[in-house]
């Protein structure tokens, strides 16, 4: 009987903790935001000005938008991030990334407005010639 006691203890200490462990609000207000691009098309070059927050939850979805516009004709994509609200080491690893597979691609990959924090991150990559 003590043994069962016990556990049913157990199980609602548990049930309790669990109620009242929630990531903070900051967290999940980072969960919810997305990352907007406005794209014009000019023949063979992309153009797309990102909005929102480039970042650990949104980082996949810019590099599956990127995936899907690289396609035969393709000659550039220029992207332009004056309307970043947040960009996070997430963010920057996908555009190191992209940078690399465009390169890779012999397609024109350009970053316009870059905050000054990413450019100086691009700079001491020896990625310069990506920022435009």
């Amino acid at each position: 009987m003590e043994k069962e006691t016990l556990c049913t203890a157990n199980l609602a200490l548990r049930a309790a903790f669990s109620r009242r462990v929630r990531l903070p609000s900051a967290g999940r207000r980072f969960m919810a935001e997305k990352l907007y691009f406005d794209v014009r098309y000019h023949g063979g070059l992309i153009s797309a000005t990102a909005n929102g927050i480039l970042g650990f939850f949104t980082a996949p979805d810019f590099k599956s938008r990127i995936a899907a516009w690289i396609e035969p004709g393709v000659t550039g994509i220029h992207i332009d991030l004056k309307a970043l609200t947040h960009i996070d080491s997430a963010g920057i690893a996908v555009l190191l990334q992209t940078v690399r597979s465009c390169a890779d691609q012999q397609i024109d990959f350009k970053l316009l407005n870059p905050p000054p924090a990413l450019r100086t991150i691009f700079e001491k990559s020896g990625l310069t010639a990506s920022l435009g």
